[in-house]
């Protein structure tokens, strides 16, 4: 992993635009601060990138994301594609299907970040600023706001990210940036049903020796009435202590990165091999 410019030193995102097309892909499910959240990020992107567009994955949320959007999609330039699921698939398949449907709009750079809107649109905007010559650049996350527990499963998910591969700041940041041939090698080893892609994507940067920069930013409360993750609540009361299917959910994805780190040691990494070209939009 970099660190910023390389260096240590922090990059000042760029005043100029770059002659990128970025597609901003994000996952949502029930996402009521959705729509301030996506005018934010285009008001912060549009100066640094030459060309704009957003693909939403709704995971058939009770109010449909079009629905939601409708009202303030007038008021931005950029396309926004929304994508449903038929079905609820969770966090991890529906940002893999997001990725896919960001590379289908021919982009040259994909920015993955989760409908929640837990990060600032001016620390979104830093990744393409910082990106250089790197593969891409991640968004490690200072002085969390989740629930004490998730703190403790990110920290574990760090360990075994570090064992398996490089030691990277933040292994399951939602906030990433990737140039789309970076991102075509990522998804050609990842289970399109993978509850969480981010650890496997840490995992096999260290391991295929793709450049990653490192940025600090800043981690808000949820945006909307609820500031607590459907993963982490139940019904409206918030628990206290992790619930059953938080649980549940922790070992499905331990197994998950195991199964991960066994590909990797062997050698059998590629799960869809996938070309690397403008086809790969296909």
């Amino acid at each position: 992993m970099l660190n910023g410019d390389g260096s240590g030193n922090r990059c000042e995102a760029t005043t100029r635009p770059e002659p990128w097309h970025l597609a901003v892909v994000l996952p949502a499910f029930n996402e009521e601060g959705l729509p301030g959240f996506l005018v934010e990020l285009e008001a912060h992107l549009r100066p640094v990138v030459s060309r704009l567009s957003f693909v939403v994955v709704d995971d058939v949320s009770t109010t449909p994301v079009a629905e939601v959007l409708r009202s303030p999609v007038p008021a931005m330039r950029s396309r926004v594609t929304v994508i449903r699921n038929e079905e609820n698939l969770g966090h991890g398949p529906s940002a893999l299907r997001a990725y896919h449907g960001g590379l289908a709009t021919s982009a040259d750079l994909v920015l993955h970040v989760d409908g929640d809107g837990q990060f600032l649109g001016e620390d979104v905007a830093r990744l393409v600023g910082e990106l250089g010559d790197a593969d891409g650049v991640v968004g490690v996350r200072r002085s969390r706001t989740d629930p004490w527990y998730r703190t403790i499963l990110t920290r574990c998910a760090r360990l075994l990210v570090t064992i398996a591969s490089s030691g990277v700041g933040d292994a399951n940041t939602p906030l990433r940036l990737y140039r789309r041939e970076a991102l075509v090698t990522l998804l050609s080893r990842v289970e399109s049903s993978a509850s969480v892609p981010h650890l496997q994507f840490s995992m096999i940067e260290g391991r295929t020796g793709l450049a990653v920069r490192e940025v600090p930013v800043t981690h808000r409360l949820r945006r909307g009435t609820s500031t607590v993750g459907t993963m982490w609540r139940q019904g409206r009361v918030r628990l206290p202590l992790p619930s059953r299917r938080l649980i549940g959910f922790s070992a499905r994805a331990a197994l998950e990165v195991v199964a991960c780190m066994r590909r990797l040691d062997d050698g059998s990494d590629v799960i869809h091999p996938a070309p690397v070209g403008r086809e790969a939009a296909a």
